[in-house]
């Protein structure tokens, strides 16, 4: 947080000092030089003190205590395990005394529909568990749509527009004016782990993907390029045995959308939903997908094969990428028995760029609650101080991030270094819209998609479907 600072100026007026010339001495036929009077100096008027200007005292929030609920956080949630965080929590330990409020995170345990479940009846009884809750982005929609989530717009001690908002997660959780969702949170969205070892065996240098990356040049052609060199027959037994790519099939299609600045919903200029199956970077998006299927560089689920066999694929060897966010590994990295990389997911042709398509994110809300509407501004003008940089500044610093995941990646790994600095810093953050509609994630059109059928067909058959959803959720908001 930035405090101002006053300056005062103090003008000091010096009197003016003149001094008269003496009489010139008398020389041979010379005039005499005439005397000059002195010159009477004013008085001077004494400077009258400056006019005091008040300190506004801190703002004090009498004793607030204001708890975040997650599904995690343990009595050690304040522990500081690096330099960072030491700073940090100094800064906000004194925000806390000065401001006279408390703040803590609380794990009330479960996941998915069971903490989900806890926080809504908690919120429905007007008893919340928390003032702040922390919900993955595949259960906010349900707390949107029942009017469970407070807007917080008008929260004056807060500045949206500030770099440390998740702009991404703002511009979704904005419907109709109001604003019933806000993060911080990087969590890092499409991207590919990339084995390494995998990359040299094929005969590619891993940091053809970094340079490509880091020159801007990693777009969807590059891409399917080196898909070509990278899907084998090893064994000469007329089959393939090792793929370019794996993924499950939502993440695929959901990462070649939003790579390419599109998806099949968006959010119209009134903060509402709208079908947009018929734009034409929806189809550049598909075509993509279909050449990854008919190229057979994408390597395809078998029958028997169970949701997660993605995992497996990549984990043994059998595909040298895999489609999947960052957080996605789940702790599987550190199994792994090769050298391994996070490299962001190519651009499309209208996106241009590299864009932090986070499909899955941590979203916090305040609930719509007696208390928490009575305190609102209170409760953020905490949660503002627990998000703000141990210097004072609103602005992430890469230093937070490089924290986070320096244990995931060997020191000097270009993940660390580019990857994660062009996800978290370099890129626009965009989320689809559809996360505010309950089960689209469960929706089985990116099955039939990556599974056979042509994205004409998926598109026609599933759009009266998304219509009926866009008009169930804005007929709430109209």
């Amino acid at each position: 947080m930035k405090h101002g600072k006053k300056t005062i100026l103090v003008l000091t007026v010096a009197g003016w000092i003149l001094v008269g010339a003496a009489c010139g001495k008398e020389a041979k036929e010379q005039e005499p030089t005439p005397t000059v009077p002195p010159t009477a100096v004013p008085t001077q008027e004494p400077t009258p003190d400056p006019t005091p200007v008040p300190t506004e005292p801190p703002r004090d929030l009498g004793g607030l205590e204001v708890v975040l609920c997650d599904t995690y956080s343990g009595d050690n949630w304040d522990t500081a395990y690096n330099s960072y965080l030491e700073t940090f929590y100094d800064m906000f330990h004194k925000a806390e005394q000065e401001h006279n409020f408390k703040f803590k995170r609380k794990g009330i345990g479960g996941w998915g529909d069971q903490y989900a479940d806890a926080v809504s009846l908690s919120i429905i009884d007007d008893k919340p568990l928390g003032y702040i809750f922390s919900m993955d982005s595949r259960f906010i929609s349900s707390f949107v749509t029942k009017g469970l989530a407070l807007d917080v717009s008008q929260a004056k001690s807060v500045n949206w527009d500030d770099d440390k908002w998740n702009q991404g997660v703002l511009e979704v959780m904005k419907v109709n004016g109001g604003t019933y969702g806000f993060s911080c949170d990087r969590s890092g969205g499409a991207g590919l782990w990339i084995n390494k070892d995998l990359l040299r065996q094929l005969n590619v240098d891993p940091n053809l993907i970094y340079d490509l990356q880091k020159e801007g040049q990693w777009s969807w052609e590059k891409f399917l390029e080196l898909c070509g060199s990278l899907t084998k027959d090893t064994n000469n037994d007329g089959k393939y045995d090792i793929w370019a790519v794996c993924g499950q099939e939502y993440q695929i299609v959901y990462s070649a959308l939003l790579s390419n600045g599109t998806f099949v919903i968006n959010k119209n200029e009134a903060g509402l939903l709208s079908v947009n199956a018929d734009d034409p970077a929806v189809a550049e998006a598909m075509d993509f997908i279909q050449k990854l299927k008919d190229s057979e560089y994408l390597m395809k689920k078998k029958k028997d094969d169970s949701w997660d066999w993605y995992r497996a694929a990549f984990n043994n060897g059998q595909a040298v990428m895999r489609i999947e966010t960052l957080s996605g590994l789940s702790g599987e990295q550190y199994g792994l028995g090769f050298e391994y990389g996070f490299v962001t997911f190519p651009y499309g042709p209208k996106a241009g760029k590299n864009v932090n398509a986070e499909y899955l994110a941590t979203i916090y809300f305040v609930p719509n609650t007696t208390a928490t509407k009575e305190k609102m501004d209170d409760i953020m003008y905490v949660y503002n101080w627990y998000t703000t940089e141990p210097d004072g500044s609103s602005t992430p610093t890469f230093d937070k991030w490089k924290n986070t995941y320096s244990g995931w990646f060997k020191e000097g790994d270009r993940s660390l270094s580019e990857t994660l600095s062009t996800l978290f810093i370099d890129c626009e953050t965009v989320m689809p819209a559809t996360t505010l509609i309950p089960d689209f994630l469960n929706d089985s059109w990116t099955m039939d998609l990556i599974n056979g059928k042509s994205y004409q067909d998926v598109l026609s058959t599933s759009t009266p479907r998304w219509e009926g959803q866009v008009n169930i959720f804005n007929n709430q908001f109209k």
